[in-house]
């Protein structure tokens, strides 16, 4: 591994002058290369106000940020590049430019020099096949604000060197960062899964999807000691009083008696998630409960108005899609199907909000909001895996520190339950006949071998020790 000194950046501009930063604050001696005194005087005078804030903050001392200043040096000539031993463009993501830049670049660059790009689109091959050096060329993908942002993705192209993509890893790490390797595929990680997730969303407004008793005593029994235990939790953390949680468990009555729910003004369907089951159930619940309740389905995939239209109400039908854990999440999807009245809808968005719940209106369609997004995105990170542009933990490191994410994709994908997942993929599939709703090769082999995630201990990670861990099948 090549030892770092010295770091040239091109480009001062919106993440040239974040990249500069982070390196002088790691210790390397940075010279800052722009087109004119203007543009680098805007790049550098963008350092100074970062490094002020950071002393007013209390993060740094002037004394620190003194010394960060310090070591940036700003210039418009390529030659004094001549001593770096790591450059790294950050300029306009043009092809063309960069390939005209590295043309006078290379020309004056020590022969021993590691050339990085910071594109997040283009192929890090078509730059390096332009220079004298394509196997001491990589991809170094800052993310913005580059000061704050802790992932890197360190992008080996075919033709770069063992040696070249250490050197890059070890720099990345130097400065603190999350550095997670990938290939040279088009979007990388974190673009190949956060776009196709950002045009999704501008579809499904196009679409017009936004301006979600028991059977046996067993059964009925595990679940009221599930919420049990929740309020048990409750109160021993301090977030409720004791005398709260035996008033909250005393409002709830377990039956397994359908007969049970005929004087309820709302009925919320919680079950299976099988379109047959739910016209079963709601056919015995319509003959029961009183004709002025409104009936709900927690489904998170079918349509409403099929099972609206099953029973005697279907003005009086609505969806109410809670997220799990329903004690936890904010959000409600209140869905309004083409039979259900404003009364009914005004009903079940009321309710919602009662609950403290954020209650977000939507239409019925496949998916409707959250799902329509979030199933497309976490069957894109299968197909990642499988296009080998990341390792399993790598996709989600990368999406959780390049994407703001809590939870990496396929992490929630074995949240959620791959069966569930395949099931809801299943719908959006017959729904739009797009290859991006198709379950991926990995999820239909995974079900087949009876891997459902946390729910079973196992799916893109085992759960069967005390902290999951990757799954050794991948």
């Amino acid at each position: 591994m090549a030892e770092i000194k010295q770091v040239g950046v091109l480009g001062a501009g919106l993440m040239g002058h974040g990249i500069a930063q982070v390196a002088a604050e790691a210790g390397y001696e940075v010279v800052l290369r722009e087109v004119d005194d203007a543009t680098l005087a805007k790049g550098v005078g963008k350092i100074e106000k970062q490094l002020a804030r950071a002393v007013e903050k209390g993060r740094a001392s002037q004394e620190d940020a003194d010394a960060v200043r310090g070591r940036i040096a700003g210039t418009t000539d390529y030659k004094d590049l001549a001593g770096c031993d790591l450059v790294i463009e950050a300029i306009t993501e043009s092809l063309p430019l960069k390939l005209e830049m590295w043309a006078e670049v290379d020309a004056i660059a020590g022969p021993e020099a590691v050339f990085a790009t910071n594109t997040s689109s283009l192929a890090v091959i078509d730059q390096a096949a332009s220079t004298s050096r394509p196997a001491q060329f990589v991809g170094l993908h800052y993310f913005n604000p580059a000061q704050v942002m802790k992932l890197v993705e360190v992008v080996r192209c075919v033709t770069t060197s063992d040696e070249a993509f250490e050197t890059a890893l070890g720099f990345a790490r130097s400065e603190n960062k999350l550095a997670i390797p990938t290939k040279d595929k088009a979007g990388f990680i974190v673009n190949r899964l956060l776009v196709p997730y950002m045009l999704d969303a501008m579809r499904a407004y196009e679409e017009g999807v936004g301006s979600v008793a028991e059977i046996d005593e067993a059964t009925l029994a595990k679940g009221l000691a599930k919420i049990e235990k929740q309020l048990g939790r409750a109160v021993e953390k301090g977030k409720s009083s004791q005398e709260d949680a035996d008033a909250v468990r005393g409002r709830i009555s377990g039956t397994t008696d359908y007969g049970d729910l005929a004087d309820c003004d709302l009925v919320i369907e919680a079950i299976t998630e099988s379109l047959p089951l739910k016209l079963e159930m709601w056919k015995q619940v319509d003959a029961i409960v009183q004709p002025e309740a409104v009936f709900a389905t927690n489904t998170s995939s079918l349509a409403v108005i099929d099972q609206a239209a099953s029973t005697s109400r279907p003005g009086r039908f609505v969806g109410l899609h809670y997220f799990n854990p329903a004690q936890v999440m904010k959000l409600v999807e209140v869905v309004r199907a083409v039979t259900t009245t404003d009364e009914a809808f005004e009903t079940a968005l009321q309710f919602a909000r009662s609950e403290g719940k954020l209650a977000i209106p939507t239409t019925d369609k496949a998916g409707f909001i959250v799902n329509r997004l979030l199933v497309p995105y976490m069957l894109d990170a299968m197909r990642a895996y499988e296009e080998g542009v990341g390792s399993v933990a790598e996709i989600d490191e990368a999406m959780k520190a390049g994407a703001g994410h809590p939870m990496g994709p396929l992490t929630l994908a074995d949240f959620v339950g791959l069966d569930t997942l395949g099931s809801i993929c299943d719908v959006l599939f017959d729904e739009f006949r797009e290859r991006r709703f198709a379950r991926p090769p990995t999820l239909r082999k995974m079900l087949s071998a009876g891997w459902f995630g946390r729910k079973s201990g196992l799916g893109f990670y085992d759960y069967s020790g005390e902290e999951p861990r990757e799954n050794p099948a991948f």
